[in-house]
């Protein structure tokens, strides 16, 4: 490991739900705290089924014991589509979240990918700085990512010049083919790196083998062909995973 990478954290829950239930807890806790001590909490969601179970849970039960008014949200990456299409991140955490509790409309910053993916990321990038100006620290709270059994985060995918995104908070991405929708906007490394917490979201056992080379990789032996390793957060990064993903789980042989 580096020595200036404050480490990973693993997680691991039963199944999915009892993942969500304790990263909507652990919301929960960093938001009331960020608004008692910054008077607002910054979180990046992620896409996916595993988030849509955490946002289901958090509108369901911690509609009242979070500060709903004082949240911001941001998106982690989103698909050239509008925000009405089946495949829209936004429209999944509109359906299971943003519409169920008490944000403030304005305070909800959705990528505007259909707009094409090298307008809306420049849009975007103008965005995430404007938010990071109002924070004292220059930093969002927390951001929620997935990740892929290719080893790809947010839309940050294996084979990408990661160096032609240096200086720049969002830029567009390329999906492969099997992928819904290839054109995207993805928010880069360094963005990720001004969150005071990450936490990844995994679960499946087609994820174990890609998690258990992330961690091996994470730190000074990052490995660029696996995005998920190069990511940074300031105080470190907890990894929730279910039994499925579990990393201590030996691959079989066949």
């Amino acid at each position: 490991m580096n020595p200036r990478d404050p480490g990973h954290h693993l997680h691991v829950h039963r199944d999915q739900r009892e993942l969500a239930h304790a990263v909507a807890q652990r919301i929960s806790r960093a938001a009331s705290q960020a608004v008692a001590r910054r008077g607002r909490f910054t979180i990046t969601l992620a896409g996916g089924s595993t988030p849509r179970t955490l946002y289901s849970v958090l509108a369901q039960d911690h509609a009242r014991d979070i500060p709903w008014s004082s949240i911001v949200i941001l998106f982690g990456d989103e698909r050239c589509v509008g925000p009405d299409h089946e495949h829209s991140n936004f429209r999944m955490a509109a359906q299971t979240l943003l519409t169920r509790v008490g944000i403030l409309p304005h305070h909800v910053h959705r990528i505007r990918a259909e707009s094409g993916s090298a307008d809306a990321a420049r849009e975007y990038d103008h965005v995430l700085r404007n938010v990071l100006a109002a924070d004292p620290d220059g930093m969002f709270d927390l951001t929620l990512l997935g990740m892929g059994a290719d080893g790809h985060t947010a839309s940050l995918f294996p084979g990408r010049d990661f160096s032609a995104d240096a200086g720049r908070l969002a830029m567009p991405a390329t999906a492969p083919t099997a992928f819904p929708v290839p054109e995207r906007v993805t928010i880069t490394l360094e963005a990720i790196a001004r969150s005071r917490n990450v936490d990844f979201l995994v679960t499946g056992s087609d994820k174990r083998a890609t998690l258990q080379a992330v961690l091996r990789a994470a730190g000074s032996d990052a490995d660029p062909a696996l995005p998920a390793s190069l990511v940074r957060g300031r105080h470190g990064i907890d990894w929730h995973v279910d039994a499925a993903a579990n990393p201590h789980i030996p691959i079989p042989h066949s």
